[in-house]
C-alpha cells in the first residue's frame, strides 16, 4: 500500500479544509459519564460560518437547528464530504 492509498477521498482530515456553504457528514464520538465509548452520532450538517479562533457554526440539515463546535472537537470527529 503506498502513502496516498491510506487516505479516503471523501474524508477530511483537517477541519480547516471545510468550506462555508458546503454539506458534510460528521460522525461524533459519544462517551458516557465514565468515559466509555457509546454508539457514535452521525449528522448531516452545512457549514454556516467559520470564525478566526477555530469556532465553526454548523446547521443540522435534518432537524434545522444550528450549533457551535470548536476545531479541537472536530478533530476528534470523522468528517466526510457529501455530494
Amino acid at each position: 500500500m503506498n502513502y496516498l492509498q491510506r487516505f479516503n477521498e471523501n474524508k477530511i482530515y483537517n477541519p480547516y479544509d471545510m468550506m462555508v456553504g458546503h454539506t458534510y457528514k460528521i460522525t461524533e464520538p459519544v462517551y458516557d459519564d465514565y468515559g466509555e465509548g457509546l454508539e457514535p452520532e452521525t449528522d448531516l450538517v452545512e457549514i454556516i460560518r467559520i470564525y478566526k479562533g477555530g469556532i465553526f457554526i454548523l446547521k443540522n440539515i435534518e432537524h434545522g437547528f444550528t450549533y457551535r463546535r470548536t476545531v479541537g472537537h472536530l478533530k476528534d470527529c470523522i468528517i466526510e464530504t457529501v455530494e
